[in-house]
């Protein structure tokens, strides 16, 4: 049974949400990265963003998306992720980013598409305009053993930007978000469970000075391929505002095979006058 905690005041929604603003430029086809077995990696590109906007990476006909992520290129300091989650009840994994900058960007989805069913949930609610009560908001939802969580968040309205989408453990996912806009933002939290893989949870943290943009990377075994990951930028273990995700995907490893299997690599940027913590986390599935 799915147990559910959202750190808000939420109101369940029982539908996909809609998708934020549209901006020039349209999205590519979904291309096939390769398989391990029954798991296929895929990708779509969609160049010319300026407002919220991305591509969806689509799952073939029967599969579910057990993951996915996206990047927007560009200097961190003026482009952020609004989304990055399943689409179509998880026939597809969408991502979305924006600029604030004067030239458009490019952002890539990517797809991690299985046979196992997952049925996704979707919760949400508004943020509250930046630096007003309410612009920062997290949730949690959960499954119960032997269940693996998988989730996402969307935005849409505001300038919402992703502190942290992630697994905690192999049994709960957590997102954070904040509206950098002067008004009000809102968001889709998206969350599934499945027993249909054996996986374990790998991460790895890296320090991101006041200004930069830091990059992470958590590794699978050779044994396992990822199935879905995420990141989180934090001071004390706690999620940091003023801090944004750029980049949460799948990565290949540069070995023969050039699929993404090999874990999961996340880029955030630090906009604050203090160091703060990027993680990634791959959730990795056995050969």
């Amino acid at each position: 049974m799915r147990r559910v905690a959202v750190i808000a005041v939420a109101t369940v929604i029982a539908g996909v949400a809609a998708t934020g603003p549209a901006s020039a430029g349209s999205p590519g086809l979904t291309d096939s990265l390769g398989r391990v077995g029954s798991i296929e990696y895929l990708k779509a590109v969609q160049g010319g963003v300026t407002t919220q906007e991305g591509p969806a990476a689509e799952c073939d006909a029967e599969d579910t998306a057990t993951g996915g992520g996206g990047t927007i290129n560009g200097s961190p300091s003026n482009s952020a992720l609004n989304r990055t989650s399943p689409q179509s009840l998880g026939a597809a994994w969408r991502a979305e980013g924006s600029t604030t900058g004067i030239t458009s960007r490019k952002v890539t989805a990517y797809a991690i598409c299985g046979p196992a069913e997952i049925v996704y949930g979707v919760a949400g609610g508004n943020l509250s305009p930046a630096g007003e009560f309410g612009d920062v908001i997290g949730t949690s939802q959960g499954c119960s053993e032997p269940e693996t969580a998988f989730g996402g968040i969307e935005s849409f309205g505001g300038d919402v930007r992703i502190i942290e989408t992630r697994p905690i453990g192999l049994t709960d996912w957590s997102n954070t978000v904040q509206n950098h806009a002067a008004v009000q933002g809102s968001y889709t939290v998206w969350f599934g469970c499945s027993d249909a893989y054996d996986v374990s949870r790998r991460s790895e943290s890296t320090s991101v000075k006041p200004g930069e943009v830091g990059k992470a990377t958590a590794t699978c075994r050779r044994d396992e391929a990822v199935i879905t990951g995420g990141l989180a930028m934090t001071v004390g273990g706690e999620p940091k505002p003023d801090t944004w995700a750029t980049s949460t995907r799948p990565y290949d490893s540069k070995d023969n095979k050039k699929t993404p299997d090999d874990g999961w690599a996340a880029k955030a940027y630090n906009d604050t006058d203090a160091k703060a913590r990027l993680t990634a986390y791959a959730v990795c599935a056995a050969k």
